[in-house]
């Protein structure tokens, strides 16, 4: 006699990334590999509301990075920076430790620029 072959289950879809699978079982609500990154973190996934809401904080997050970066990319044009420099000038500060940082700042600016 041959087993009787287990009914085939219908395709589904991952709550976590929403694409289609074929659960091996009927309990199987995630995808493969959404089930593995679950279990690697330690984490069960969240509801789809939950869900939506931490991807637009995580997009709030990643853009505020994404500014910082650009920020952190800008150059300071040479002739400003030599006006910065001349105006920070600690010996028009009597030596003021703050004008003292603000020209080591500078100056590593250059050299971070060119």
């Amino acid at each position: 006699m041959t087993a009787a072959a287990a009914p085939e289950l219908a395709e589904a879809v991952c709550p976590v990334c929403s694409k289609p699978f074929i659960p091996g079982e009927a309990w199987q609500t995630l995808c493969v590999a959404c089930w593995r990154l679950s279990r690697s973190i330690g984490t069960r996934p969240a509801p789809a509301g939950d869900l939506v809401a931490r991807l637009v904080a995580r997009i709030a997050v990643l853009e505020s990075a994404n500014a910082d970066l650009r920020l952190a990319g800008t150059v300071i044009p040479e002739a400003m920076l030599w006006d910065l420099l001349d105006l920070c000038d600690p010996a028009r500060h009597e030596g003021d430790l703050v004008a003292i940082g603000a020209v080591a700042w500078l100056h590593d600016q250059r050299r971070g620029g060119a």
